[in-house]
């Protein structure tokens, strides 16, 4: 009879324990044990992966696009300045020349906006599936754009990068590097 007790006690106090988690976890968080901090790091580094590829695998077709615009861009040139030499061409040969190109070259960049489209939309799905520390889920990053009227910035000389030094390494507008000869007027001291 002690046994079949005992057991009835144990199976009550089993039976409670998972009400009294439910309460706690419901007003604070939970300790994540070394499994589950494993499993949610492996889950959130699958995902950042599979979203670099996909990032990597539209950035390359959107390379591909803007080498097509430049190309076609080229291609008008050349069409329009042959019709124009020809000094056969009417003006509605060269307005339509013109806007062919117009039209391919927009068609280009709406294909390449809708990659970065796309690009955004994933990002901020992947975003909202990786799963912090404490539970929350990440923020997205600031959305990708096209940055193809932005002047590059011009490289700095390597010696003029750090340091912020003046000259190259080895010359010291201080020192004399050759010898003056001797007798001139006006020697440097």
């Amino acid at each position: 009879m002690l046994g079949k007790g005992k057991k009835k006690n144990t199976d009550e106090k089993v039976a409670q324990q998972p009400q009294s988690n439910e309460t706690e976890e419901s007003s604070t968080p939970t300790k994540e044990g070394f499994l589950g901090k494993v499993k949610r790091r492996t889950g959130n580094a699958s995902k950042a992966s599979s979203l670099a590829a996909y990032k990597t695998k539209k950035q390359t077709q959107n390379s591909m696009l803007k080498s097509k615009q430049t190309t076609r861009k080229e291609k008008f040139g050349v069409d329009y300045i042959d019709l124009v030499l020809s000094r056969q061409a009417t003006q509605q040969q060269l307005q339509d020349c013109k806007n062919e190109a117009r039209a391919d070259v927009q068609e280009l960049q709406e294909q390449i906006d809708h990659n970065l489209d796309k690009i955004n939309t994933r990002e901020e799905e992947v975003h909202e599936k990786i799963i912090l520390a404490n539970g929350e889920h990440s923020t997205p990053p600031a959305k990708t754009v096209a940055a193809d009227n932005e002047p590059k910035p011009k490289a700095k000389p390597f010696w003029k990068q750090g340091n912020n030094r003046k000259e190259p390494p080895g010359k010291n507008p201080n020192k004399q590097y050759y010898p003056e000869p001797e007798g001139l007027v006006g020697r440097r001291k």
